[in-house]
C-alpha cells in the first residue's frame, strides 16, 4: 500500500513537472511572436571590464547603446527584425574605447536566436 501511495505522488510530481516546462517553452516563443524580436547574446572574451554595445539600424540610422557593467561574461538584448551595424567596445573607466568590433549588415529575424563572440 505505501508502495502504490509513493508510486501514485511520484506520478503525479511528473506530470505536473512536464506539464509545467512545455507551458514555459510555449510562452517564450509566443513572446517573440507577438512582440516581434529576435535575440542576440553577446559573448565577452573577459568579464574583467565593462563593455558598450551599440546597434544601429542600417535601414532607419536608428541607434541605441548599452553599457554592460564588468563582471559579466555575456549580455542579451532583443532586436527587431532588420539588418544592424553592430559596434561592441571594451570600455576604461571614463567609458572610453580600449579595444572594438564592428559587425556590418548583421540581419535578424523574428524568434532568431543568434550570438557573436568578441575576444576582448
Amino acid at each position: 500500500m505505501k508502495n502504490l501511495k509513493r508510486i501514485i505522488m511520484l506520478s503525479f510530481i511528473l506530470v505536473i513537472s512536464m506539464s509545467c516546462s512545455s507551458d514555459d517553452k510555449k510562452e517564450s516563443i509566443a513572446d517573440c511572436e507577438t512582440k516581434n524580436y529576435g535575440i542576440l547574446t553577446v559573448n565577452f572574451g573577459s568579464n574583467q571590464t565593462k563593455h558598450g554595445i551599440l546597434f544601429t539600424n542600417t535601414a532607419t540610422s536608428e541607434s541605441r547603446d548599452k553599457i554592460v557593467q564588468a563582471g559579466k561574461s555575456e549580455d542579451t538584448v532583443h532586436l527587431k527584425p532588420g539588418s544592424y551595424s553592430i559596434e561592441i567596445s571594451s570600455l576604461n573607466q571614463q567609458n572610453q574605447s580600449l579595444d572594438s568590433e564592428v559587425f556590418q549588415n548583421y540581419s535578424i529575424s523574428k524568434c532568431d536566436e543568434k550570438s557573436i563572440n568578441v575576444e576582448f
